[in-house]
């Protein structure tokens, strides 16, 4: 296989990323994000379509979580079990080239053409919903940006 072109698709890979235990790859291909486990590569383990045009995607195993980014200038968090967008968060002022998760995977990063890098928190939302259902009122925010 070419180092740039898998199996399964055969077709040129746009942006790739290797957890840091290099146990996973994950690749984007326009709205379709695929993770891939290392050890043998056959075929993706998950794979996903996104309602975005994706340039870029990390997974963190720790969270099962992955988020990708591209030209929608936003980065979007999902739950890799399920494929659902979790949160969306916006900032960046250019498209998004890459994202990502820290070793621990309890933030991520994401950079932009716009020349900036942001750090977002993976657990925010849950953390502020604790708060919330304490106070017991409604979400209005998004890792810190309203709705």
């Amino acid at each position: 296989v070419h180092p740039h072109v898998l199996a399964s698709s055969g077709k040129p890979l746009l942006r790739r990323t290797v957890t840091g235990c290099f146990c996973w790859l994950t690749t984007v291909d326009k709205n379709t994000v695929r993770i891939w486990d290392t050890s043998s590569f056959a075929s993706p383990v998950k794979q996903f379509t996104v309602s975005y045009p994706a340039e870029a995607a990390s997974y963190c195993p720790a969270k099962q979580r992955f988020a990708a980014g591209g030209e929608d200038m936003w980065v979007h968090l999902h739950d890799v079990n399920t494929g659902v967008e979790l949160e969306v968060n916006k900032g960046h002022h250019g498209p998004v080239h890459t994202v990502r998760f820290g070793p621990e995977g309890k933030e991520y990063a994401s950079g932009s053409e716009d020349g900036t890098i942001r750090i977002w928190q993976t657990d925010w939302l849950e953390s502020q919903q604790a708060d919330i259902v304490a106070a017991g009122a409604a979400a209005p925010y998004q890792n810190g940006n309203k709705r």
